[in-house]
């Protein structure tokens, strides 16, 4: 088994940095999920394109269904601005009582 981390080392100034210090970690987990012969077919893990993604990785290739869920926590623990509020609004949403 292998552990990844990463760390987000610069401040997340608006909303599209914010989604991609959320992404990126994701899709990372997911590169890194993929099985070594596929990854090497496809020119190894540097040269993968975004859009082959989706079409290497098959069911059982690796537990990166996690990986979402730790992006979000690291950014959390981090105090992430743009991902704390956006967290927090829809916390506060799912509080509502429905009408």
């Amino acid at each position: 088994m292998e552990i990844r981390t990463e760390l987000q080392l610069g401040d997340v100034a608006d909303e599209v940095s914010a989604i991609t210090a959320v992404v990126r970690p994701i899709l990372t987990g997911v590169l890194y999920s993929l099985k070594g012969d596929v990854v090497t077919e496809a020119g190894g893990r540097d040269h993968v394109k975004l859009k082959m993604l989706p079409r290497l990785r098959r069911p059982g290739d690796g537990d990166c269904g996690i990986c979402f869920e730790y992006a979000v926590h690291d950014a959390l623990n981090r105090q992430e601005g743009a991902v704390v509020d956006r967290v927090y609004n829809r916390a506060c949403a799912l509080q509502r009582p429905r009408r």
